[in-house]
């Protein structure tokens, strides 16, 4: 968790702490807080979100590296069978 949150969401409990079982404190000294954290967790979501989607991207371009690999591997293992069956059929049989 953010440091600034962390220190936020305890003076909001140091409140609650203050004010009894009631638990009852009044919007004016708990909005600035509340809107405070809001605005962090905010940030620190929209920095996830970016991670995410670099990271699905990396994934969808390592994906498509994989994919033309396979390509080139089938192409050339495809071809060494041709050549193979070209090396058998022209080969001279034995009586």
């Amino acid at each position: 968790m953010n440091p600034q949150a962390h220190k936020l969401v305890e003076a909001l409990d140091k409140m609650k702490a203050e004010h009894g079982l009631a638990g009852v404190i009044a919007p004016s000294h708990q909005t600035p807080l509340m809107a405070a954290l809001l605005v962090m967790i905010a940030e620190d979501m929209d920095k996830q979100t970016r991670r995410i989607i670099r990271l699905t991207w990396g994934l969808l371009i390592l994906t498509a590296a994989l994919l033309v690999f396979t390509i080139v591997l089938y192409e050339d293992a495809h071809k060494q069978i041709q050549r193979d069956t070209l090396k058998q059929d022209s080969s001279p049989k034995q009586p």
